[in-house]
């Protein structure tokens, strides 16, 4: 049985975005960071007592809503996304030079997801919504594995139970997505989490979507198990902690 915890909080819309968005990357050695610098995305590692080892600009970027994703770790690489009406790509940089190690295209449409990293189907997968795409790389070389059609822009990051891989998301339209290891699909249907996350809990999937509604599947099929309302709005995605799942919730917001 999984329980479903909420947590209220304080915000002001107007500072719900800034030019560093991102969350923080940290290997035990160095903090590395993404943000928006002059229209363009600046990458910046720091030592654990705050001092700048190097910083380096991966590419100009474009959008009337900011710049949204995290940077990820990889082995011995940042990888950073930017999908951007100016030209998005993917950029994966040597973690002690800074350097970039490759790149890779992404079109020329605004989404905001965060990369991630997934073992499926036997292989280290770089996966992430938006541009009309789900999409698989090989986080080593950039290049592409395979893409599946889904929706032009998304905001979370793509789960996985290490078998089947989830997304979900979308403008204009609406769409919850199972894919094989392999960019299948195995279900869908017309329902959106457009900000927060997915979150896999063993065979179950969960959303708490961004107009306050909780909703949980069987991950295989698809089928809808349960369906809560839980009030107020939510941007941030839900976290499993031990048998409960706890997510942050927007409902006292001062406009």
């Amino acid at each position: 049985e999984i329980s479903l915890g909420l947590v209220g909080s304080e915000m002001c819309i107007r500072d719900r975005s800034s030019n560093a968005n991102g969350t923080i990357a940290c290997d035990g050695r160095q903090l590395y960071i993404a943000m928006l610098n002059d229209n363009a995305i600046m990458v910046s590692a720091l030592d654990l007592s705050g001092e700048i080892v190097w910083q380096r600009e991966v590419g100009k970027f474009i959008s009337k809503f900011g710049y949204a994703p995290s940077p990820i770790l990889y082995q011995s690489l940042v990888i950073v996304a930017a999908d951007n009406v100016g030209g998005g790509y993917l950029a994966a940089l040597d973690n002690e030079t800074g350097q970039i190690a490759w790149r890779a295209s992404r079109g020329d449409a605004d989404s905001y997801s965060s990369p991630s990293v997934i073992r499926a189907g036997g292989r280290d997968q770089l996966l992430i919504s938006g541009n009309d795409a789900v999409a698989s790389y090989d986080p080593e070389s950039g290049d592409l594995l395979w893409q599946t059609d889904f929706l032009k822009a998304t905001c979370g990051t793509i789960v996985s139970d290490g078998h089947r891989i989830y997304a979900s998301g979308g403008y204009p339209d609406s769409q919850t997505v199972c894919l094989s290891a392999d960019g299948k699909q195995l279900w869908s249907n017309n329902i959106k989490t457009y900000e927060p996350s997915l979150l896999v809990v063993r065979d179950r999937l969960l959303t708490v979507n961004d107009k306050g509604v909780a909703i949980c599947w069987d991950g295989k099929s698809g089928k809808e198990l349960w369906k809560k309302r839980l009030g107020g709005n939510f941007s941030a995605s839900p976290v499993l902690v031990k048998d409960t799942v706890l997510v942050p919730n927007l409902s006292l917001i001062h406009i």
